[in-house]
């Protein structure tokens, strides 16, 4: 027989439950939203890091975007491989927007643009670092390398700032050799 306490205690369980259940679709929501921004912004960086390290070409500057695209060409079939598991595309329309503004911003205001897309990428890195946390365990390497890759983008960046474009380059390719040698 179903008795009022028992009712109650199905109630109460309930009750404990649901919270669990809203926190878990929140976690998911969140991780999400955080990881479709960086499928996008990686999509985003390869287009535009690609035509950076083109134009590049003959300046003291060549070394640093030629490592930050080969990062990017490192970087692009994991991300693919992820993005797809996960069931998320890129918004190209929003690549294409983004990729063009930047490439505009370089040639007009490069100075502008380098520092603005430096405290950018400081900032980004702390958002990222959910990811980890918030993945499946099983892509728990991936989520970490998508964080190492943004910081060490941050960290180039800011001696980019400082016109110490060997050390940045440096920088990207001993974070490209180091990854090369893991499994992620």
């Amino acid at each position: 027989m179903f008795s009022i306490s028992h009712l109650c205690t199905f109630l109460f369980l309930a009750m404990l439950i649901s919270p669990l259940e809203s926190k878990t679709e929140a976690t998911e929501e969140m991780f999400k939203k955080v990881f479709q921004y960086e499928i996008n912004n990686r999509a985003f960086a390869f287009k535009s890091i690609l035509k950076l390290a083109e134009d590049s070409k003959g300046t003291e500057q060549e070394g640093f975007w030629q490592a930050y695209a080969n990062m990017e060409r490192l970087s692009q079939p994991k991300y693919e491989v992820m993005a797809e598991k996960y069931n998320l595309t890129v918004n190209t329309t929003l690549v294409n927007l983004k990729s063009w503004s930047i490439n505009i911003g370089m040639k007009l205001f490069p100075d502008k643009m380098m520092s603005t897309m430096t405290e950018a990428t400081i900032k980004y890195v702390d958002k990222l670092a959910v990811l980890p946390e918030l993945g499946r365990p099983e892509d728990k390497d991936f989520f970490n390398y998508v964080v190492e890759q943004e910081k060490t983008q941050a960290d180039a960046l800011i001696l980019v700032q400082d016109k110490q474009y060997d050390k940045a380059a440096d920088l990207i390719n001993n974070f490209i050799e180091a990854s090369s040698q893991r499994r992620n």
